[in-house]
């Protein structure tokens, strides 16, 4: 027993040798020659801990399929047999024997891999045993065993009582770590307990989202509070993990309680002011989390001065500059846009953005998190100036006048954005004649420019990206004005060109019918050939092109013909027969047919539609295997969710498959199915905007 003990304990050794080992200082290395030594010479009387634990690790390392040889003989089939195997059980049986070797001989957690792979090989028989081992045993909250572990299916899949007992541990861990973090001496970094904040901070945001309301809100606060925390913000290692913790319990609240935190989020402490620092520049901000949909408080006599410290404290960080400018200007525009400035607040904060200090003589303010675009729905010194400054910078006749001259792309993007983003916000951007006649001249230019000869997957991402955001400004600009025959025949065979290249243009085929509507045909055949391509690119971009499409055909003042019926019934189909390429989108597109499309279009995907959710029913439950590289199991049950919804809001309520998914939606583990909801007249039109985006984000 003596040799038994020394061998395991040589273990501790090296790991504490390890933890004062200075790659500066190389007179610091441990000599692990003696440890080796020793080693050798306890396996004469069979206490090699060294070569034991190698054995442990491999007893549960990759698992090797045994495939059986073809048949030599021809035309001989081979039927399967059965086979009895305990090759799991003796992997669990090791995985257990691991766990229980670590707390007889007291080995470190660091610098061994058997309690990794025993957490691993426990995370479907013994969720909890799994999670205390990473909990124990990681030091990175991005570990991607901690992602295999924590999956969102199998965090769907786990009992809701031992995710709450998993998420109070990791609330104690947490809160035992950070006053040990606060307390540190400057000169000295404590690795040990950032590592454990860190780490636990994941795995509570993974588990947030299977908690009932209540907890959810604690969990919440508690989240903000470690965001206001000085030692946290400093650490760029917690930048990561606290921005999940905050995004995944909002995710996890119900709509309803959302408004009674915003005012907590604008009030939290800005980077930048008040000795409130992040070195990185990589801590996220409340004011990310603020939506234009979301519903705001109303300012009431009881929150009255809240909201006056609030709009002062995003006043002082616009004054401030640098980075608490940038997420002041974040902040204050979500208050602009729900209205909730009175008239001496809109002047003060109008002034506070065209500072002269981060506004020049000629142009929109500087130093902000927002698009140039942003600024017209802003407060604004001098009723017009927004307007006058955006035009002058991006819609001017002429740049003979300006310092710098915009490439083709920043305006070409700049522009379209500012068409779809204010057509959103129900601000439409109007073009005179003059700046019609630019921006057509703009388009001329950018057709005249070379398509990239090897475009595919080895192009450089610099030469994808600005085709890209030229591609992403003309999808609303050619919707907007009229281009010459000559100029869309261009860009018609540019089309061609970049899909042949491997960079999805179909968003420009709604654009396109509006100047050669003769080509109608030729036009729904590019999107038909492109749905059904084996390239995803290609089929998830011709998806996205075929939805701008039916979007941009029902806008007032449209003149656009609407994509044939059967090339709309493409998309039931690809639900019907769940084609995993572009599953998700063609979900996204179905819903929106329900949602605002014509009677034909209902019926041409209406059987296909069900068929399909009929399937998905049963495929998409998180208790069955799936191939995560293929198949996005939560995404798809939300997408199957909405659509599911909106048919119900379209008299399909009693359909046996859309009532089942109804069924689903009210027991659903995750938030994003349980607090589902289907269309809403107010917002229909901005969703819509949304999911073309989302669509456009997943192609790119």
């Amino acid at each position: 027993a003596g040799p038994s003990r020394e061998g395991w304990a040589l273990w501790l050794a090296w790991a504490l040798e390890w933890m004062k080992f200075d790659w500066n200082e190389a007179e610091k290395s441990p000599d692990t020659s003696s440890l080796l030594r020793r080693w050798r010479e306890l396996a004469s009387m069979k206490c090699d801990a060294l070569s034991e634990e190698r054995e442990y690790a491999n007893a549960m390392g990759p698992k090797n399929k045994r495939e059986d040889a073809p048949p030599f003989d021809l035309e001989i089939r081979t039927r399967p047999g059965l086979r009895f195997s305990n090759a799991e059980y003796n992997r669990w049986v090791t995985a257990r024997r691991a766990i229980r070797l670590s707390e007889v001989t007291g080995l470190p957690t660091s610098g061994l891999d058997i309690l990794k792979l025993a957490a691993d090989e426990l995370s479907a028989s013994e969720p909890e045993m799994a999670v205390r081992l990473i909990l124990r045993t990681l030091n990175y909250d991005g570990d991607p065993l901690l992602k295999r572990i924590l999956s969102r299916p199998r965090v769907a899949m786990m009992p809701a009582d031992l995710a709450k007992t998993l998420a109070h541990l990791c609330s104690g861990i947490i809160e035992y770590a950070l006053p040990r973090i606060s307390a540190s001496d400057a000169g000295e970094r404590p690795v040990f307990w950032l590592e454990r904040m860190r780490v636990a901070t994941e795995v509570l945001s993974r588990l947030v989202v299977r908690l009932e309301p209540d907890r959810v809100d604690a969990i919440f606060n508690k989240a903000l509070q470690y965001y206001r925390s000085d030692c946290v913000a400093r650490d760029v290692w917690l930048a990561d993990p606290v921005r999940s913790l905050l995004t995944r319990s909002w995710e996890a609240l119900p709509e309803d309680r959302r408004p009674g935190h915003v005012l907590d989020f604008l009030s939290a402490p800005i980077v930048g002011m008040d000795n409130f620092t992040d070195i990185w520049s990589r801590y996220p901000d409340p004011g990310e989390f603020l939506q234009d949909n979301l519903l705001p408080p109303i300012r009431t006599s009881d929150t009255e001065d809240r909201w006056q410290k609030i709009v002062r404290l995003l006043v002082r960080g616009l004054h401030t500059g640098g980075e608490a400018r940038k997420r002041a200007s974040l902040r204050i525009s979500s208050v602009a846009l729900w209205e909730r400035l009175n008239e001496a607040e809109t002047v003060t904060v109008a002034q506070a953005l065209w500072s002269e200090k981060h506004t020049g003589s000629t142009d929109l303010p500087r130093e902000t998190s927002l698009f140039d675009w942003a600024f017209l729905l802003l407060p604004e010194p001098k009723p017009g100036l927004t307007e006058q400054r955006f035009r002058s910078k991006w819609l001017a006749t002429s740049h003979a006048s300006q310092e710098n001259t915009r490439s083709l792309v920043d305006i070409l993007w700049q522009v379209g954005i500012a068409i779809s983003g204010l057509k959103v916000h129900r601000h439409p951007l109007a073009l005179s004649e003059d700046e019609r006649a630019y921006l057509i001249e703009v388009v001329k230019q950018w057709s005249d420019t070379s398509v990239p000869s090897h475009a595919g997957l080895f192009v450089q991402s610099q030469l994808r990206e600005p085709i890209h955001r030229a591609l992403d400004g003309l999808r609303s600009i050619l919707t907007e004005i009229q281009i010459p025959k000559d100029i869309a025949e261009k860009l018609y065979e540019k089309v061609g060109s970049l899909n042949e290249s491997g960079i999805p243009a179909f968003r420009l085929i709604a654009g396109l019918l509006k100047a050669i509507p003769n080509r109608f045909d030729e036009l729904a055949l590019t999107v038909r050939v492109g749905l059904v391509s084996e390239e995803v690119d290609l089929a998830k971009g011709a998806t996205a092109g075929l939805y701008h499409w039916l979007t941009t055909s029902v806008e007032i003042a449209s003149q656009i013909q609407s994509p044939p019926d059967d090339l709309v019934r493409e998309i039931g189909i690809m639900i019907a027969t769940r084609r995993k390429v572009s599953l998700g989108p063609a979900l996204q597109i179905a819903k929106w047919v329900f949602d605002e499309g014509s009677d034909a279009q209902k019926e041409a995907i209406r059987h296909l539609a069900l068929q399909g959710l009929d399937y998905l029913s049963e495929e998409l439950r998180y208790d069955r295997e799936h191939d995560q590289d293929n198949i996005d199991v939560p995404l798809l049950r939300w997408r199957s969710a909405q659509l599911a919804l909106s048919m119900a809001k379209r008299g399909f309520e009693d359909d046996p498959v859309v009532a089942r998914w109804l069924e689903i939606v009210k027991t659903d583990p995750l938030p994003e199915v349980r607090y589902a909801k289907g269309p809403t007249s107010a917002r229909q039109r901005e969703d819509a905007a949304t999911v073309n985006d989302e669509l456009d984000s997943q192609t790119e």
